[in-house]
């Protein structure tokens, strides 16, 4: 295994295990149970995790103090949940821009002190990044490249608004897929080709009704089938995601993804329908 493909399986790895830890939390949470609003709850605050995660490696390089900082965060994010839900009951909805300010400055003030993080003392005692373990050169581009990924990627997958599809659900999704479709986008990226992939994924979720979890991740696993295709040809040919999103409003409303198969004469559901993005 290269020096450079050790970066990026660990900035992965460390990003689906905050991402699992997260979904964990808000599972285990009864005020996040409580709230009228929690999936607006559970969304705001992945991005606001997934951010943390971010800025904390492109200021220090390094995927194990990043996950830390993110670790941090979700407690924080959970410390804010709890004090809005003492001050104004399960009815008071999330306030996006106070939550972001106030994990923010509780996970990240210590990184950012001063402006330079060799000055942050408690930084370098409690997290000890080390120089040989920081990417650099083309392995910090490559893992730029995967961060420039993350919030499309999760927040699509995590498909929050599915009636039926719970948060262990998700969990599982995340587990199974995240790893592999950062990979896969950061690469798409990488050949200058439309990465707007789950452009697409998001408007199967919109005009699908009622799939299953097991077909959402037979379309997960389809989609991951014809990136990879795609990127192995290597000439970054650009996936048709326009017309396969404006293909999938014609489909009648309210029919089932085996409903439109049989419209459609698909043998193959899952598989045929993302063939309309290839």
């Amino acid at each position: 295994m290269s020096r450079r493909a050790n970066f990026e399986q660990e900035l992965i790895g460390k990003y689906e295990s905050v991402v699992i830890d997260y979904l964990s939390i808000m599972q285990a949470s009864e005020s996040v149970k409580s709230m009228d609003e929690w999936k607006y709850t559970v969304q705001a605050g992945l991005s606001i995790i997934t951010n943390i995660f971010k800025l904390s490696y492109l200021a220090t390089r390094n995927a194990t103090t990043s996950e830390g900082y993110s670790q941090k965060g979700t407690y924080c994010y959970i410390e804010y949940i709890e004090q809005m839900q003492k001050l104004s009951g399960t009815q008071q909805q999330i306030d996006y821009m106070d939550a972001v300010l106030f994990v923010y400055e509780k996970s990240l003030s210590e990184l950012y002190a001063g402006g330079n993080v060799s000055e942050t003392s408690s930084f370098s005692n409690i997290l000890s990044v080390s120089q040989s373990h920081q990417s650099q050169g083309d392995d910090f581009d490559k893992c730029k490249l995967i961060l420039d990924q993350m919030t499309s990627v999760a927040s699509s997958l995590v498909w929050l608004n599915h009636p039926t599809i719970t948060l262990a659900d998700q969990i599982e999704i995340v587990g199974t897929h995240l790893y592999e479709f950062l990979h896969l986008s950061a690469d798409f990226a990488g050949l200058r080709a439309n990465n707007d992939i789950f452009v697409f994924l998001t408007a199967i979720q919109t005009h699908m009704d009622g799939m299953t979890k097991q077909e959402y991740m037979d379309i997960l696993t389809a989609l991951q089938k014809n990136m990879k295709r795609r990127i192995k040809k290597g000439n970054g040919v650009n996936a048709d995601v326009l017309m396969a999103c404006l293909h999938l409003k014609t489909f009648p409303t309210g029919k089932t993804l085996l409903e439109i198969s049989d419209i459609e004469k698909w043998k193959r559901p899952a598989e045929d329908l993302v063939k309309l993005a290839f």
